[in-house]
């Protein structure tokens, strides 16, 4: 992919990977938080 330089294959593995460690997370009660920029607040991430 462009932005990583990683092949297609490996894009997939890693998202599933981040993915499935989310939906960890979630599974256990916890919670992610994006901030986007320093300065900015951060936000609770919310997946459908």
């Amino acid at each position: 992919m462009a932005l990583t330089g990683d092949s297609k294959t490996d894009s997939i593995n890693r998202a599933l990977t981040v993915y499935a460690y989310i939906e960890q997370v979630l599974q256990q009660g916890g919670s992610i938080t994006v901030q986007e920029s320093p300065d900015a607040t951060p936000q609770k991430l919310v997946i459908f």
